[in-house]
């Protein structure tokens, strides 16, 4: 049903979503031909997480590759965006264009340009909104703070269907083998395995980072890294490792083998507290916390780190990427 034989939209395209994919597939559904501006990476620079912001290049990429899927590259015109302008108000054959309610203002400021260059007026056409299964709307910012993926699934979800999750005996194996990078060395040796560790750490410039274990946290600790959060429970192998009568005070119930919803969202509020009010936190278990690396990868920001010891081999290093956080919830989705 084209309406218009040219219209024109403009975002950043940051992570590709169901969002976009909506407003990209309603703009063909209008238009004959579209022209879609792409944020640079200079005009996006100040968004959050911007550090964690696909590049210009990777995001044209995605879009040109959802458009080329639906067979409708030939009716594609891209260009580059670096002020919310772009060619919309000096084309005279545009004659909408397609916005949302928050950019509609910028489709406002686009038809006082054109009226000044004595064009007509775009007609401005809003889309609704995606939401995703948590009833909030799917952005970009919220794919790279770690908050959901792509089609708008929100991660935490998967822990609050019930008050604890059981790891089953079929995962136990799995859950064995290293999630993520793995730095070699012997527990007797943990000062020289941190050192190694915290060199890689800083390497990769992570914009976040988690430590799970007692051991990983103090070796780590001790050599002079600062975590933005650390999740202990005060015992090594299920075996004491602190005499303080203090250590269980204001400690949280996690039993061994098990993740307690209440946990996650204690440990979710710190992630979130933490990218607004960076400061050092430190969430102690009653119980174990060995299981607790798999939330905190799934609720990291894009772009974090969390880092864990693994019996006879070292410390583990995991990227918070895309992929990881489906490969966890994938395990997770089979908790009982």
């Amino acid at each position: 049903m084209q309406q218009y034989s040219h219209v024109c939209l403009g975002g950043t395209f940051d992570h590709l979503h169901a969002g976009h994919q909506r407003i990209l597939d309603f703009a063909f559904h209008v238009g004959e031909h579209v022209s879609i501006g792409i944020s640079t990476d200079g005009f996006v620079h100040h968004k959050k997480l911007s550090n964690v912001l696909q590049s210009f290049d990777i995001r044209e990429e995605a879009v040109r590759e959802y458009i080329y899927q639906n067979s409708w590259g030939d009716r594609l015109s891209i260009f580059p965006l670096d002020d919310i302008y772009g060619i919309a108000h000096t084309d005279s054959t545009i004659q909408a264009i397609i916005v949302t309610r928050e950019t509609r203002s910028n489709a406002v400021k686009i038809n006082n340009k054109r009226k000044a260059n004595r064009l007509p007026p775009l007609e401005i056409v809003t889309v609704p909104f995606f939401k995703g299964k948590d009833h909030k709307i799917v952005r970009s910012e919220r794919i790279r703070k770690g908050a959901i993926n792509r089609i708008g699934d929100p991660y935490m979800q998967l822990f609050t269907t019930k008050r604890q999750l059981t790891l089953p005996p079929r995962l136990r194996e799995l859950l064995r083998q290293p999630l993520g990078i793995i730095i070699e060395g012997d527990e007797r040796f943990a000062a020289f395995t941190a050192e190694k560790a915290i060199k890689s750490i800083l390497v990769r410039k992570p914009i976040f980072t988690i430590l799970v274990g007692d051991i990983v946290t103090k070796s780590l600790t001790d050599a002079g890294f600062k975590a933005d959060i650390m999740v202990i429970d005060n015992r090594s192998r299920r075996q004491d490792i602190s005499s303080s009568k203090k250590k269980s005070k204001n400690a949280l119930s996690n039993p061994p083998g098990t993740i307690k919803s209440d946990v996650v969202k204690v440990l979710s509020d710190l992630i979130h507290s933490g990218e607004s009010h960076p400061q050092s936190a430190t969430l102690t278990i009653r119980g174990e916390e060995d299981l607790l690396a798999l939330p905190a990868i799934l609720l990291a920001p894009l772009g974090s780190l969390v880092v864990y010891g693994q019996a006879g081999m070292g410390i583990i290093i995991t990227p918070v990427t895309e992929q990881k956080k489906e490969q966890i919830a994938g395990i997770i989705r089979q908790f009982e």
